[in-house]
């Protein structure tokens, strides 16, 4: 497996074509040392690669910052983002099944941050189911991450 990244903030690793198929392959996601796709990281390449790519030009706009989450601290910006079941700034999730966490992807005024908690109820340790987490993680950095592993996918999927 290619691991893109660093698993300490983001990485995405890249295994091998599963049972054969062009179309579907094995993208393993971690975020501030956590496994997000724990139990199903099999991905259907030509949405995958789709979501990645619209992810990385959502990135590279600058439409992130909300005044409102100054001061606001991350359970509160999760609760209001989960709440409004919020796609737009939902980031590193590209299939429901395959992504064991719900992540945001928000500026606070001051510094980049993503928000994340996982739902899986297989996740272990289980202590961490529900809580919510913060990292500070440098934007172009995170759109290096994803776009080093858009550049290594194969988009011969027939």
């Amino acid at each position: 497996m290619k691991i893109i990244g660093n698993k300490e903030a983001v990485a995405l690793g890249i295994g091998n074509f599963w049972e054969g198929s062009k179309q579907q392959q094995e993208i393993q996601t971690w975020l501030d040392n956590r496994h997000l796709t724990e139990f199903d990281s099999i991905v259907y390449l030509p949405t995958f690669y789709t979501h990645l790519e619209r992810e990385i030009q959502k990135l590279k706009g600058n439409s992130f910052y909300q005044k409102d989450f100054v001061g606001t601290n991350d359970d509160r910006i999760f609760e209001i983002f989960d709440l409004a079941d919020n796609d737009f700034h939902k980031v590193l999730c590209y299939d429901i099944t395959t992504c064991s966490a719900s992540c945001y992807f928000y500026n606070n005024g001051t510094e980049d941050r993503i928000v994340y908690s996982f739902w899986d109820p297989r996740h272990e340790p289980q202590s961490e189911i529900g809580k919510v987490y913060g990292l500070t993680i440098d934007k172009p950095y995170l759109i290096e991450v994803l776009s080093n592993t858009l550049s290594e996918l194969s988009t011969d999927w027939t």
